[in-house]
């Protein structure tokens, strides 16, 4: 349970087992899980659940949690929860993570076998700062949870990895939110590219995207340039110590902001990206030497012996004109094994690529993918690739009824709200 453990008392054939919550929590971050679990030790506060087959494989894979955890505090103080364990759910489950306080879930896909999927748990881990600590006071103000989380993930990217890596996600994050962008203002939905949203009426999962994460995001980005970062970390300390253990509007943060950072609102244009549609034309933009090299590798086939990242893999087909002929599709699978890799972000980089292509070898992989995978951020896109082509309209169908029901409630709604959108 998201909760500190009081201890196990068998009584027959009944186990009863107590837990308590010393610190105060939103109601949402309220979560326990029942299953055949195993657990292995982490580091001083932390362990990882899993079902016994996965729970070494876990270990393996998160191994390097003392250290996000080191991390985050140099950040943006001291951990409030004591402890960090984290839960690997079943395939079904639809997010890449949920940040319970002490018990975060995520999904398997992140067990990737080579430690390039634990950015998620850097999100994740954030959370404990920016959406545990300080909650927005409702859906209307998602950003302040995730545009807060995703600059401290960042950040803590920076601290780990280099800021060369941090600017490769932030490039792909930027890419991600502009195609959303778009997709929202032609389907005439151009208020849910707004920071502060007004969903009366609209259910929020049909509304949730990576607008208040991405654009959210770039809005901090942006203040911390215009006043430094130095500033920028002692502002950013005070909201949480201020806010701390409470919820928070927009408008509160922006009257926050103003006594704060007096003047920084008007240079940064705040109301253009709070209330505004689209991107405003300020956002800031990532550099770095690595991201300068993927994108100078262009749309040439990349030699056989080229050698990248997860991140840099996923960002250059990220990048690549669409569609690419047949040919070109078949050497790139043939030199680099996207359809058989393991790794979630690029084979799902790569099944975007050559749908968009029509390169219709790759139907087999994808009709496995989406039966075997329930996170949104795998089945959505794959999905739309599919319905985007009237040529597999019908296999995005036939591949939805077939799996449907091994979807969790709010990934089946979403995704049959595609396939209903697309068949008027």
């Amino acid at each position: 349970m998201a909760a500190a453990f009081d201890g196990r008392e068998e009584r027959g054939d009944v186990a009863v087992e107590r837990w308590h919550m010393p610190q105060p929590i939103a109601p949402y971050l309220f979560a326990f899980a029942v299953g055949e679990l195993a657990s292995r030790e982490l580091g001083a506060r932390s362990r990882v659940w899993a079902e016994p087959s996965v729970v070494d494989g876990a270990a393996w894979e998160f191994a390097e949690v003392d250290g996000m955890l080191a991390a985050g505090e140099s950040l943006f103080g001291p951990y409030a929860w004591d402890r960090f364990d984290i839960l690997v759910m079943p395939p079904s489950f639809p997010y890449g993570g949920m940040e319970n306080p002490r018990l975060t879930f995520v999904t398997p896909t992140l067990l990737a076998g080579d430690r390039s999927q634990v950015r998620v748990i850097a999100h994740e881990l954030a959370h404990a700062w920016s959406g545990n600590l300080v909650t927005n006071a409702h859906a209307g103000h998602f950003w302040l949870n995730e545009g807060w989380t995703r600059y401290a993930e960042l950040r803590m990217v920076e601290v780990l990895e280099g800021q060369d890596t941090a600017a490769l996600v932030a490039a792909i994050c930027r890419k991600d939110l502009d195609e959303t962008v778009a997709r929202f203002i032609a389907e005439g939905q151009g208020g849910l590219t707004r920071l502060r949203t007004h969903l009366e009426g609209v259910d929020p999962d049909e509304a949730f995207s990576v607008v208040p994460y991405d654009k959210g995001e770039l809005f901090l980005r942006a203040i911390e340039t215009a006043v430094g970062r130095e500033r920028f970390d002692r502002f950013a300390r005070r909201y949480l110590e201020t806010f701390r253990f409470g919820a928070v509007t927009t408008e509160a943060f922006l009257d926050f902001t103003e006594r704060e950072l007096p003047g920084v609102l008007a240079s940064v244009d705040a109301p253009r990206w709070v209330d505004g549609e689209g991107m405003p034309d300020n956002a800031p933009t990532a550099r770095s030497a690595r991201l300068d090299a993927v994108i100078a590798m262009g749309d040439a086939l990349p030699a056989a012996d080229t050698r990248l990242s997860t991140t840099e893999w996923n960002l250059w087909l990220e990048r690549l004109p669409r569609p690419q002929p047949a040919a070109f599709c078949a050497s790139l699978d043939e030199r680099f094994g996207f359809t058989s890799t393991g790794n979630m972000e690029v084979k799902v980089a790569w099944l975007r690529l050559a749908l968009a292509s029509a390169y219709d070898p790759v139907l087999p992989e994808v009709s496995r993918v989406l039966g075997a995978v329930g996170r949104m951020k795998y089945l959505v896109p794959l999905y739309s690739a599919l319905l985007a082509r009237p040529e597999t309209q019908g296999l995005a169908r036939e591949t939805f009824e077939r799996n449907a029901a091994g979807y969790h409630p709010i990934a089946r709604a979403v995704v049959r709200g595609r396939i209903e959108r697309a068949s008027t």
